[in-house]
């Protein structure tokens, strides 16, 4: 979260969609702490449709990553390990700029 929010303007929130399984941890942490600086997250609907282009930062599973790879980069890659259901990796994705 704090590497989404350093990209937050001084009068512009930071927008974020991601895989729906990190909507609820997302939407908790946002509420709690990062509302000044990030919209509501909401989630990412892949392949993009071309109007999808407008959100600053995509959240999502590295399967998933391909979907965005011509519009953005990778910023930061996390990853899981020894758990039954999260083991992988996840992408944080940052739109890029031209």
């Amino acid at each position: 979260m704090d590497r989404v929010k350093t990209s937050a303007g001084k009068n512009r929130k930071t927008s974020l969609k991601a895989t729906w399984m990190f909507l609820p941890s997302l939407k908790y942490h946002i509420k709690h702490g990062y509302k000044q600086y990030l919209d509501d997250a909401t989630a990412a609907y892949l392949p993009l449709k071309p109007e999808d282009t407008l959100c600053d930062y995509y959240y999502v599973t590295e399967q998933e990553m391909h979907f965005l790879k011509d519009k953005y980069d990778v910023d930061t890659i996390f990853t899981v390990r020894n758990t039954d259901v999260y083991e992988g990796k996840y992408v944080l994705m940052k739109k890029r700029t031209n």
